[in-house]
């Protein structure tokens, strides 16, 4: 066996003094080391600090979640409780959660700023409710009642759910690999309305105002084919497979020819609701 050459007397003192370097060694970071300048400026970099190392923090994260999930069960709860107290108890925290996101959000401008706020689109995002919730409440509060019709703009807050993507960590990957195939998929899409579009008209020509229900000739059948509006639902109904036997019966019964009526129903079926409706 070869046996390895001795070091020299100050080799081996130059490895034992990384190996000590080493051991010794501070996990610092940037923030940890930068000493800030005295005087004003010097506290309100100080104080950019501590909000920048908050707003980063998982635990400010979670307890965003944690208020993302209780607004949400309130608004679930709106409209469930008849008393006045109840109604206002939800109001109020509605209101407090409000300003809870306003202060996230300017917490998360001062530490970032805002031009670094803006570049994720998430955080536009998020902007966006606060501002409609901020709308809402100014135009809904004491009684401007005039302005009732807002209230509709807490439909958007209801958005604010999507925030949990962000959190997990597997719904993260999922996102990422719709976005990814969305482009195949409206492709398929594409050519799912042309075969609509298709079968749409080739209906309006087979069977316009020869469908009536079977009580009488004189009450036109709902899903017929007279127009290219009640075409086109009566084809996606046939594509849903959602009482499609009942248009089956109609057309049967109708005056069209019964072998050009199975091919037109068999066609659409098996194109429609079995091939592109599965692979869409």
């Amino acid at each position: 066996m070869f046996k390895q050459p001795a070091q020299s007397s100050s080799q081996s003192a130059f490895n034992r003094g990384i190996q000590r370097d080493n051991c010794q060694r501070l996990n610092y970071g940037y923030l940890d080391t930068k000493i800030w300048k005295r005087g004003f400026k010097g506290y309100l970099n100080g104080l950019h600090n501590i909000i920048y190392r908050f707003t980063i923090s998982n635990r400010f994260d979670m307890c965003i979640l944690l208020c993302v999930c209780i607004n949400t069960i309130l608004m679930a709860l709106d409209g469930l409780f008849s008393d006045t107290s109840s109604t206002d108890t939800i109001e109020l925290m509605s209101t407090i959660f409000t300003f809870v996101f306003l202060s996230e959000l300017l917490l998360k401008n001062i530490s970032l700023g805002v031009a670094e706020y803006l570049r994720d689109k998430i955080n536009i995002f998020d902007a966006c409710l606060v501002t409609i919730s901020l709308v809402e409440y100014f135009l809904n509060s004491g009684d401007n009642s005039g302005f009732s019709a807002f209230r509709a703009l807490r439909i958007f807050k209801v958005l604010r759910v999507t925030r949990l993507i962000r959190s997990l960590k597997y719904m993260r990957v999922i996102m990422r690999v719709l976005q990814a195939t969305i482009g195949s998929a409206m492709y398929v899409g594409v050519l799912l309305l042309l075969f609509i579009f298709v079968f749409s008209i080739l209906g309006m020509n087979l069977f316009a105002g020869k469908l009536y229900r079977t009580n009488g000739p004189d009450l036109p059948y709902r899903q017929s084919f007279n127009d290219f509006t009640h075409s086109f639902f009566a084809i996606f109904q046939m594509m849903t497979v959602e009482n499609w036997n009942n248009i089956l019966t109609a057309c049967l019964v109708s005056e069209v020819d019964t072998a050009l009526t199975m091919i037109y129903l068999l066609s659409c079926q098996l194109i429609l609701a079995y091939i592109l409706h599965n692979l869409f």
